[in-house]
């Protein structure tokens, strides 16, 4: 199936806020983990180019968080940026374009300089069919991390289950062979949209050689904790989400803090 534009405006002419980005705990530290690394990694960027940007509430808060930056946020559904642009017209720094996006990164000169920051998450699964037919995979990562500047990073967060885990194993693959992944972490916390535990990534890369970030850990850490967390009604243990840091080759290797119980 390929997801165009008439699906994901059926997707937001049905129900508002379709996913509870709004009021869902879990997509909240997942926002909060991205904006971590962000401000890790590149802490004062001039300018942020965010991909889906949905109804805009991960665009709310890096307006919030980057008041000094240039923000961008892209989606082809105008049922959806009717709304973003309604949520965030407190905000002179933040700007839209409905476009496709695959379509877009074909544009020559589409951002002239290019962004510090690019995220682009939870879209990319939805993208691979379109990509694979047209055989347009390795097309997209180079017109995507072209939109980089010297010191930029791509930001991306995908759920990791049955579905996404070979579309994004060949989207890592590819990035990998495009760029250097230095960041890596993975998480499992309780989804009450969806009632059970949902794991995820958050990974950051850089163009080759463009990090000047370099540890030599090679090892895996993981972090229990409930603090903050709804227990699964299958588990009055109350075990919390497990945390995952797996640093990339010459990459930091500490995860975001986790809060002890």
């Amino acid at each position: 199936m390929v997801f165009g534009k008439e699906y994901w405006e059926r997707i937001f002419l049905k129900k508002e806020d379709p996913w509870g980005y709004s009021s869902c705990g879990y997509e909240r530290r997942r926002y909060e983990r991205q904006t971590e690394v962000i401000k890790r990694y590149c802490a004062e960027p001039s300018n942020i180019l965010e991909i889906g940007c949905a109804e805009g509430v991960y665009t709310l808060l890096l307006a919030k968080d980057f008041p000094a930056a240039k923000i961008v946020g892209i989606d082809i559904s105008n049922t959806a940026l009717d709304r973003v642009r309604g949520n965030c017209r407190n905000h002179s720094n933040v700007s839209f374009i409905e476009q496709d996006v695959v379509s877009l990164l074909k544009r020559p000169g589409f951002f002239n300089g290019g962004f510090d920051v690019v995220v682009h998450s939870g879209m990319l699964p939805f993208l691979m069919p379109r990509l694979t037919i047209e055989n347009s995979l390795t097309e997209y990562f180079s017109n995507l991390l072209g939109l980089l500047t010297e010191r930029g990073i791509l930001v991306t967060s995908n759920e990791c289950d049955a579905v996404t885990w070979l579309p994004m194993k060949v989207c890592y693959h590819l990035l990998n062979h495009h760029s250097r992944q230095v960041y890596c972490a993975r998480y499992r916390d309780w989804n009450p949209f969806r009632k059970k535990y949902c794991s995820y990534d958050v990974r950051v890369f850089t163009a080759a050689g463009s990090c000047s970030r370099t540890a030599s850990f090679r090892r895996v850490e993981r972090v229990e904790s409930t603090a903050g967390i709804k227990t699964s009604p299958r588990n009055n243990a109350g075990s919390g989400p497990v945390v995952e840091s797996v640093p990339a080759s010459g990459g930091l290797s500490q995860p975001p803090a986790s809060p002890a119980n």
